[in-house]
């Protein structure tokens, strides 16, 4: 066999190939809606940036990922050469440090995100707070633990140097400890944001039906956590000899958990633009009305006042004496007294989502 041709990818290396791709393309275009919605409302914001930002460090994940596979990353280690196996263990050397750097972005957007809808919530904040703090120190220790593991650091992936004893590397045991700590805070982690979500939802007035489905959205985003539940025994394989085939297993599953953040962090607020999809079957000059309509990633709308018809903004007061109103087909009544007489509309009028008589004339 030829040192220079990589193996046909199949197997394991198919699957991350297959699998990361269809994933971060359908990501790319969750997120990109996400963006562009929240930019056309003019509610651009740290969150929003943030999962960008995870999104284009995750594309370069999925890209190296599936370079390490295309040269033997999933495949069996005695189909490859030793000069493939030093091209795809550098390409999965840098695919891990740059992994727990996607997933602190996309967390702290999430976490961000909440500390937008949880302004009045004080308890629940301070858990946003905790799990913002836990998030970051995991990814530092991480970060750090496979920066160090090996000096020179090129050593991570050519064992040559090793050999020849230009180079030294941590016990293997210290990997695994530091891998499996960060897995659990992992887990841990994408749990409470899956749980968090659900807790300010169910303060918020909404209709039970509602809590309901966007509960069933978030919760999408906790098959985050079984994903790293999946991969985490394959870390025991990191430091043997068949490294390469199992790795290529945590790498699979590792790709399939940014994704799924991704796309839970950016489906619900794509229900603006199913609403806005909807309101066009409507009767032209029949809105919907979005009083106390919350969507995970938004603030809520506010409601707009009725003004039934009046021209002038200040008419939606009621402490003038007099205003001017456009002819009305409802009836009127007039109620009178020994001191004054008013005019009262016999119907009522929705303003600001509360029913209030709507005053014409006032004669004192």
């Amino acid at each position: 066999m030829d040192e220079a041709i990589p193996p046909p990818i199949q197997g394991v290396a198919l699957s991350l190939v297959l699998t990361s791709t269809i994933l971060v393309a359908t990501a790319t275009i969750l997120v990109c809606f996400r963006v562009f919605i929240r930019w056309s409302e003019g509610l651009l914001w740290w969150d929003d940036g943030l999962m960008f930002i995870g999104l284009i460090i995750h594309i370069l994940d999925v890209h190296l990922s599936c370079k390490s596979a295309y040269y033997g990353l999933g495949s069996d280690p005695a189909t490859l050469s030793e000069p493939l196996k030093l091209i795809a263990r550098r390409y999965l050397t840098i695919w891990s440090l740059l992994h727990p750097a996607c997933l602190v972005t996309v967390k702290t957007s999430v976490c961000v995100t909440m500390l937008r809808l949880t302004r009045v919530m004080r308890y629940i904040r301070f858990s946003i707070y905790a799990l913002l703090v836990i998030s970051i120190l995991a990814f530092l220790l991480n970060f750090v633990s496979i920066l160090t593991y090996c000096r020179p650091f090129a050593a991570n992936w050519d064992s040559t140097l090793l050999i020849e004893g230009n180079a030294a590397c941590a016990p293997p045991g210290a990997i695994l400890i530091v891998s499996y700590i960060t897995a659990g805070i992992t887990i841990a982690t994408d749990i409470a944001c899956a749980i968090l979500p659900a807790a300010i939802l169910w303060k918020s007035q909404l209709k039970f039906k509602t809590k309901l489905l966007v509960g069933l959205l978030l919760s999408f985003g906790s098959l985050a956590s079984v994903c790293t539940m999946i991969r985490t025994p394959y870390v025991k394989y990191y430091i043997t000899e068949e490294q390469l085939y199992w790795m290529g297993m945590a790498a699979l599953w590792s790709n399939m958990e940014i994704a799924i953040v991704l796309i839970a962090g950016s489906i619900p607020v794509l229900q603006k633009l199913m609403m806005r999809c909807l309101t066009c079957h409507k009767a032209v000059g029949v809105s919907p009305n979005p009083t106390g309509f919350v969507t995970f990633g938004s603030v809520p709308v506010r409601p707009r006042i009725n003004r039934g018809g009046l021209n002038n903004p200040t008419d939606a007061s009621f402490n003038i004496s007099a205003m001017n109103a456009t002819p009305s087909p409802h009836p009127w009544e007039r109620l009178e007294d020994d001191t004054s007489a008013r005019f009262l509309r016999s119907d009522e009028v929705e303003l600001a989502g509360v029913s209030a008589p709507q005053l014409t004339e006032v004669r004192e």
